[in-house]
């Protein structure tokens, strides 16, 4: 129909941005609060004289169902009047909607975990509704409309609540052969009345619509597509895809039951059906229930004890822990050093008796074994026999049977002065007057033999020489008191 265009005002305060869907029972479209500045969805009825006055009255009956009904999953009414022309308009609190039969039109196949969670979502609104003895009767891809809560999230709305069904607006132009794609075989036959089993089939076509992308049955009329839904099964859902998890055919084909008391006797036991494949994806929203004052001072009480306890832990992560440096020992002025003590491990130990040449107690007390050659591979070895070899520079051999050149002569008595007074011979028979002999010097760089103070060999001779005596001389008057040669 779509009578009105985008951007006109109704009621002087709705401004219609986009329609949403084309009805027999008007338009429904996207629209702005201009006061109070926001998006909503809005439905118009013309005042054309096209919807009788009976319809009329059906409409805001079904509005007023939806008032009284407060749930998550249901489109509520939050304002409805007559503009200035006579039209009437009905003001819901969703925005950014569109319906399921849009969606499937624009994505094909929905992804059966997101089918599945839509599909929970539609029944526990009918569970709603059928508590308050209210039966849908009109349940369609058309009449759910999905609104965005969140990115890559949404939520399924159910409209047209008690609205006539495709039975009773067979006179209307607007009716078309697949409106009647959702209506039960029973139904279609006229055996029985819309009924709780009859919204249960109509879930399953629109369960079944999501997961194929096509509804169970099609046709050019609506008197083949009632015969269809009496007569004939639903093709597999493997038909379509093969990503489906196992049991969930049974649950939509346990709906689609052409006998309406082998189908699910209430959308409770469809939710549990589901349940048991696919847990609740999607949180519902609060239900709109009016809190009462000892409710709000709970909920401040809360949310006042979750601030302090963030409040306490970001100070706690944010604060520096204050540690005590540690005490400085001054040294002592007039101390000794002390060279420090390493803690004990025998890594020293170890090297000093893996050392060659080591001690034979150490290498007796460890577990290495002597060592036979150094390492290098230079074919040395310490321990092999042989001639020691001498060190380098001048050698003096001194012989063992006479005294040393290096010490002097036994009663030799050395004078203050530094001359060394020793006393004369026995067996020298020369008139000679004892001089102190300096402690010889060897000669630097030569290899010299001295003599000994004594022949080692003296032979006697035949003729024994009779010692002269020599000739006394005058004593002087200042007689030498440290000449030790005189009578």
């Amino acid at each position: 129909m779509a009578e009105f265009v985008t951007g006109k005002i109704v009621a002087g305060k709705y401004r219609l941005d986009a329609v949403i869907r084309e009805g027999a029972l008007g338009d429904m479209y996207r629209a702005w609060h201009l006061m109070m500045e926001k998006p909503l969805t809005l439905c118009v009825l013309p005042n054309d004289g096209s919807i009788s006055a009976e319809l009329r009255n059906a409409f805001f009956d079904s509005v007023k169902m939806q008032a009284r009904l407060a749930h998550p999953n249901i489109l509520i009414p939050v304002d409805s009047g007559t503009d200035a022309d006579g039209d009437l308009y009905v003001a819901y609190d969703s925005q950014n909607c569109e319906t399921l039969a849009a969606f499937i039109d624009k994505y094909g196949r929905i992804d059966a975990g997101n089918a599945a969670e839509i599909a929970r979502q539609i029944a526990s609104a009918l569970a709603a509704i059928h508590d308050a003895g209210i039966i849908h009767g009109n349940l369609t891809a058309h009449s759910i409309l999905l609104s965005e809560v969140a990115e890559s999230a949404v939520i399924a709305k159910v409209a047209d609540i008690g609205l006539p069904g495709p039975l009773e607006l067979i006179d209307v132009d607007m009716v078309s052969a697949g409106d009647f794609a959702y209506l039960p075989p029973e139904q279609c036959t006229g055996a029985a009345e819309p009924g709780v089993c009859g919204d249960i089939y109509s879930l399953g076509v629109v369960f079944y619509e999501m997961l194929a992308g096509e509804a169970p049955f099609s046709a050019e009329s609506a008197s083949e597509m009632m015969r269809r839904q009496a007569e004939e099964l639903p093709p597999p859902l493997v038909a379509f895809r093969s990503d489906l998890p196992a049991g969930l055919e049974p649950i939509v084909l346990r709906a689609l039951s052409k006998k309406p008391e082998m189908r699910y006797a209430s959308a409770s036991e469809f939710i549990a059906a589901l349940d048991n494949i696919f847990p609740a994806a999607i949180a519902p929203l609060p239900e709109r229930e009016q809190r009462g004052r000892g409710e709000i001072w709970k909920t401040i009480a809360y949310a006042v004890a979750g601030i302090s306890i963030l409040a306490a832990a970001l100070i706690y992560s944010t604060s520096v822990k204050q540690t005590v440096p540690p005490t400085q020992v001054q040294p002592d002025a007039g101390g000794i050093p002390v060279q420090p003590i390493n803690p004990a491990t025998g890594i020293e130990e170890q090297k000093l008796a893996s050392m060659p040449g080591g001690l034979p107690e150490v290498i007796s007390n460890s577990n290495s074994a002597q060592p036979g050659m150094l390492p290098g591979g230079d074919g040395y070895d310490p321990w092999a026999s042989g001639p020691p070899i001498p060190p380098g520079g001048r050698t003096i051999t001194i012989d063992p049977n006479s005294g040393s050149q290096f010490m002097p002569p036994d009663g030799c008595v050395l004078q203050p002065s530094g001359i060394l007074l020793c006393p004369k011979p026995p067996t020298s028979n020369t008139n000679t007057s004892a001089s102190p002999s300096p402690t010889p010097k060897p000669t630097p760089g030569a290899n010299v033999q001295p003599s000994p103070a004594a022949p080692a060999n003296v032979q006697p001779r035949a003729t024994p020489t009779p010692n002269a005596r020599p000739t006394p001389r005058p004593t002087p008057a200042n007689d030498d008191p440290g000449d030790l040669n005189d009578g």
